[in-house]
């Protein structure tokens, strides 16, 4: 039925005593789309509101006025008020349920919180005011639980909640998820999406995690970073020419990145050129001599060209390896460079 789930959130709202909140959902709706028992009932709340704030005569204004346009105004008045008690108790059930919730996430009792917040979501459905921090909350204690695929499933559900655009009109009158503005609306879209994200890496689907952060690289295409994570999970599973893609994506816009130079001499490694792999990491270097990995894969390219360099850049290599592998280099970063060729005499 229009109309009837903001009357819904509204009388939620007032239940919760958000009186604000309250006002301008139920003020917000048309007394064009309600019954008349149903527009009786949002007066009712609305106006007790109103008087929660000081607004008692508006209040019995708008409840005069309503009463007067309901064909049989007593029967409206009676029928409200008998719907009134159903929804203030389901309103108190859902505050219980929520105060159990927090307060088992509070001592660390995170299956207990997930029972409570996942009834409250039975219960309330998508009317009740509340159900957005009630699905964050439910991610977290799956969360807590280490149950990282089901956080990732909450965390998305909590993300198909949330509106893609908000108006301003819906922002003024606090119906746009919780009064939320376009921009902040955008950044709790973008959070909830690589925490999802970051969740379902830990799961090991890795078709999954290539799925979902394509689809949000399409979205943020100037996200770096979000890229050469991309390309590293691509590399992972040996799809060689999909990571390259996507790290020639990032040094078109960034020429002087240094971990996507890095990453490109990386696949030159892994394909056998290491003479193609000196370059990106010599300019790697020269931005920043420091940087361990892209000395000693400078190392190991030049070792694999042991046969054909003359003594100066033999020695080279002997340097930069011997450097390289100082205190603090951990060898896994070249867990995936297997340069061919002969070693270093």
């Amino acid at each position: 039925m229009p109309g009837m789930a903001g009357l819904l959130r509204g009388i939620g709202q007032v239940g919760l005593g958000q009186w604000t909140q309250g006002i301008q959902t139920l003020g917000a709706l048309s007394q064009d789309l309600l019954p008349g028992p149903m527009e009786v009932l949002r007066v009712v709340y609305l106006g007790r509101a109103m008087a929660a704030v000081g607004r008692s005569g508006d209040a019995r204004k708008i409840r005069a006025a309503t009463l007067a346009r309901t064909k049989n105004p007593t029967l409206g008045a009676d029928v409200a008020e008998a719907a009134l008690a159903g929804l203030e108790a389901r309103v108190a059930a859902a505050i219980a349920l929520d105060h159990l919730g927090r307060e088992a996430a509070a001592a660390e009792r995170w299956a207990e919180a997930a029972r409570h917040w996942s009834e409250l979501l039975r219960l309330g459905g998508e009317a009740l005011p509340g159900m957005a921090a009630c699905r964050h909350n439910l991610a977290l204690a799956c969360e807590g639980q280490e149950q990282w695929d089901q956080a990732a499933t909450g965390w998305e559900a909590a993300l198909a909640a949330l509106p893609r655009r908000t108006t301003k009109a819906q922002v003024k009158s606090g119906s746009a998820s919780g009064g939320l503005c376009p921009e902040t609306l955008l950044r709790r879209r973008e959070w909830i999406e690589r925490r999802a994200l970051e969740l379902r890496q830990r799961t090991g689907r890795v078709d999954e995690v290539l799925r979902q952060r394509k689809a949000l690289i399409k979205r943020t295409p100037l996200d770096l970073e979000l890229r050469l994570e991309q390309a590293e999970t691509l590399m992972s599973q040996d799809e060689v020419r999909a990571a390259e893609r996507e790290i020639l994506a990032v040094l078109r816009l960034a020429p002087d990145h240094p971990g996507a130079l890095e990453a490109s001499a990386r696949i030159h490694l892994m394909e056998g050129l290491p003479k193609a792999a000196e370059r990106p990491l010599r300019r790697v270097l020269a931005l920043d001599p420091g940087r361990a990995f892209a000395r000693l894969a400078l190392a190991e390219a030049l070792a694999a060209q042991a046969e054909d360099l003359p003594r100066g850049a033999r020695n080279e290599a002997v340097r930069m390896l011997e450097e390289a592998r100082g205190p603090g280099f951990s060898p896994t970063v070249l867990s995936r460079v297997e340069p061919g060729g002969a070693g270093l005499g």
